[in-house]
């Protein structure tokens, strides 16, 4: 675990500061913000993008594992159909089915879906037999 510095804390609280803003800063400016110079401008990815940084924001309670609980509560305790795949699309991510999918690869996606969905959206089920 890497201590981090001062500056890399202000980088963090300002990262999470404008998750809350309707139009947040650039990654630039919120390091020149935290004191840093003025040509880390331009490769702010350097500081934010560092363990220092990661780590404080984890401190902070931004994390993956933070992240794929939020998921997991939305995919399993959400009351919206629309909340319910949003999650399942972000998992999708997550995992990394997206991207065998890229070059034009198929793949087969096994989805399990209550039955009143499927009849509410005149969908048509296969059995594992079928596949």
């Amino acid at each position: 675990m890497r201590t981090p510095t001062l500056k890399q804390k202000r980088v963090a609280k300002q990262i999470v500061e404008a998750i809350k803003l309707d139009s947040p800063p650039t990654g630039g400016e919120i390091v020149e913000n935290s004191g840093y110079g003025k040509s880390m401008r331009l490769f702010p990815g350097r500081i934010l993008e560092s363990l220092g940084v990661k780590e404080e924001l984890k401190r902070l309670g931004f994390s993956v594992e933070a992240a794929d609980q939020v998921i997991w509560e939305m995919l399993h305790k959400g009351k919206k159909e629309e909340t319910k795949i949003k999650a399942a699309q972000e998992i999708y991510k997550r995992m990394g089915a997206y991207e065998d999918t890229k070059q034009g690869a198929s793949k087969n996606l096994i989805i399990v879906l209550p039955s009143e969905i499927v009849n509410k959206h005149g969908l048509t089920s296969s059995t594992e037999e079928d596949s």
